[in-house]
């Protein structure tokens, strides 16, 4: 065993630098907290990494998505811990002074080292630090990683490397060997550097750096351990050396000592760790040291580097991160009380999938809803495309010399049912929607049943029933007030929120039902009327048929609906809210302003009026007379509103209240003929 090397002539010491190995997941999550926690704020973020050792690639530092909470170690993973600064701009990036970025770990570094900190923790002194900008709109991520080093001026000289064999016999590296291993075992902190000394020619006593004044105490040389990452056949020590050099440097005045850099682990039948014996300068009484560490790019510069994960990403998920993005930029300035999370969830069920039902859909998906359901038992026609916006020419008649997959219900024609394809051109629309199409007939006051019918009747009438129940939120959007009756009361039966839109020639009317359970029961659409819902299809001409209105009523409708739905939404009380009458938008202390009854809109001077209008008690379609028949008779109960045209009426005592009217006017005529004339 050779050991004397004084007559080597010693060089200035170079060390391995690190390179930065960066999981797609650490992309990921730092696009989640961009948007859902930093948004605006260029606060810096504690973060983690770690590195091992290596066997021929350059030494690492690795970072994923556990590098913003706790990272998973297994018993050869080493700390490095650091800092995340995400910039708002590119210019912002391009702008920071890079250099005082890095000299700003200068004080860190050296509180660490004179407090005492790295001698319980040497981890500490392993500092990385990000500097980022993330184009979130074409998930692209300008990146620099740093890690930061003291570099100590005069400079580190060093002769070697050597190996082990030139200092230790067979037994004391082997005995180095267990000593390392029993220390992992006895400290729950990964600690990266050790001290070694001689005890006779068989063994060596493996100690922490805590130790260094009792250890040495006897004046001989002394001799630090630290896990090198460098390459097996790497002949400078891996970047961790510099900052500890400079710990014991500073702390011990330490002038020459020997740095074993171990890199045995990966190869336990071949000792591949090298010996440094290296001179270290006095530095006691500086404070003023320059700091070294960014990393190279690709081509070997100093420049930083740049990640495009589009192309890499499902579009899937691609498609599902890009709705959210405009929704999550809401809560950065202007709207930071948004439930996101609540929105996405809501369940919605659509009766109707015509002008409408087509254009909420497509609001609903703007606004992040991920659930979406549509009933209608009509078919494309040749009109709606025009008007209604899921559908196109090629929906209303079948294509011909083609072999159809679809599975959506046709016409003799070929014309799609209206229902399953808007949902499944939802699908196409946005992949992730959860859209749902039934083509199935609405069961409607005043048309009549026949004996025939009963049967899909009662298993048509017991599958709305269960999709009511399963959602949130019941949009009525059908062409004919009979067709709104059931949705009204199976939203009234099961509590749910339900938003009616109707169309006129050049008029509007959105409005939320009120709920059960309210204290001051809001009225719902039949409750203004005192006549029940009956067949109005019959004795209609051809502009009485069709929905005649102004082309851009149905959008504004269709919007003014689903903002309604945001708004109760947000509201304390949701569905049972009490209607918020006209006042200035100040006024209001919800997060989307005033949530009213009733907005009624005229395009002929591009107007709006909040109305308000309480529950009737013997309203055709809410009262509880109405809920408490279907309570008790369900499927009867529908069966005879449908074939008998004047049973609402008489159930809920409007035919008695129009017999009482008319009384009333026969009586106050036949009391103004028996007058005098005067």
């Amino acid at each position: 065993m050779a050991t004397t090397t004084e007559s080597l002539k010693a060089s200035t010491l170079k060390f391995q630098p690190f390179s930065s190995v960066v999981d797609v997941s650490f992309w990921h999550e730092l696009t989640n907290l961009k948007l859902d926690k930093l948004k605006l704020t260029e606060q810096s973020l504690n973060l983690q990494s770690y590195f091992s050792f290596s066997s021929t690639s350059p030494p690492f530092q690795y970072f994923s998505r556990e590098s913003f909470s706790n990272l998973t170690f297994n018993k050869n993973n080493f700390l490095g811990s650091g800092i995340l600064l995400n910039k708002n701009t590119i210019e912002g990036f391009k702008e920071l002074d890079k250099q005082q970025f890095l000299q700003d770990f200068a004080p860190e570094l050296l509180k660490n080292i004179d407090s005492g900190e790295a001698l319980e923790n040497p981890s500490i002194l392993n500092k990385f630090a990000i500097l980022s900008f993330s184009d979130l709109k074409k998930y692209k991520f300008i990146y620099w990683f740093a890690f930061p080093a003291l570099a100590l001026e005069p400079t580190i000289t060093a002769t070697g490397p050597f190996p082990p064999s030139n200092f230790f016999t067979s037994e004391q590296i082997t005995s180095i060997n267990n000593g390392y291993n029993q220390l992992l075992e006895k400290h729950d902190q990964r600690l990266a550097a050790f001290l070694i000394k001689k005890i006779n020619e068989q063994s060596c006593v493996v100690e922490l750096i805590s130790s260094f004044e009792s250890l040495y105490s006897d004046g001989t040389q002394p001799i630090v351990m630290f896990i090198d990452p460098s390459p097996l056949e790497s002949n400078y020590p891996g970047w961790p050396a510099r900052n500890l050099l400079a710990l014991f440097a500073r702390k011990f005045k330490c002038q020459n000592l020997l740095l074993y850099c171990y890199r045995d682990k990966l190869n336990t039948n071949e000792i591949k760790s090298k010996v440094f014996n290296v001179n270290l300068p006095n530095i006691s009484g500086i404070e003023k040291f320059n700091v070294v560490g960014w990393e190279v790019n690709q081509n070997s510069k100093l420049l930083p580097r740049s990640i495009d994960l589009a192309a890499s990403m499902d579009p899937q998920k691609l498609a599902a991160s890009s709705v959210d993005l405009n929704l999550k930029l809401m809560r950065w300035r202007l709207l930071p009380e948004i439930q996101l999370e609540m929105i996405a969830n809501t369940k919605c069920l659509l009766f109707g999938a015509g002008t409408l039902g087509c254009n909420v859909s497509r609001c609903l998906l703007g606004w992040g809803i991920r659930n979406i359901t549509l009933i209608d038992n009509g078919y494309v026609s040749y009109s709606n495309p025009v008007r209604q916006s899921l559908f196109e020419y090629n929906d209303c008649f079948e294509q011909p010399n083609t072999v159809s997959n679809s599975t959506c219900p046709k016409n003799a024609t070929g014309a799609k049912s209206k229902a399953v394809c808007a949902a499944q051109h939802l699908k196409q629309i946005f992949p992730m929607v959860n859209a749902n199409g039934y083509h199935i007939s609405i069961p409607m006051p005043g048309h009549t049943i026949s004996e025939s019918m009963i049967s899909s009747f009662r298993k048509d009438l017991e599958f709305l029933d269960n999709l009511v129940q399963q959602h949130d939120v019941i949009y009525l959007l059908t062409d004919s007030r009979e067709a709104r009756w059931l949705g009204t009361l199976l939203a009234n039966v099961y509590g749910k929120l339900c938003i009616n839109a109707a169309l006129g020639f050049d008029t509007y009317l959105v409005m939320r039902h009120g709920t059960p359970n309210s204290n001051d029961q809001l009225g719902c659409y039949f409750c203004s009327d005192v006549v029940a819902p009956q067949n109005s299809s019959i004795d209609r001409t051809l502009d009485q048929q069709c929905t005649v209105t102004r082309p851009g009523g149905s959008y504004i409708a269709a919007a003014t609906a689903v903002e309604l739905m945001i708004s109760v939404l947000h509201h304390p009380l949701k569905a049972c809210a009490p209607a918020d009458l006209p006042r200035s938008i100040h006024e209001s202390t919800y997060p989307l302003g005033l949530v009213p009854h009733q907005i009624r809109g005229y395009l002929l001077h591009f107007t709006n009026l909040i109305l308000h209008g309480h529950a009737f008690s013997s309203c055709t379609g809410c009262s509880n007379k109405v809920l408490n028949e279907y309570k008790t008779r369900n499927f009867e109960f529908i069966l005879q509103v449908c074939n008998q045209p004047t049973f609402l009426e008489d159930l809920t005592g409007i035919t008695e209240l129009k017999n009482d009217a008319t009384s009333a006017d026969w009586t106050i005529e036949n009391a103004d003929s028996n007058e005098d004339d005067f």
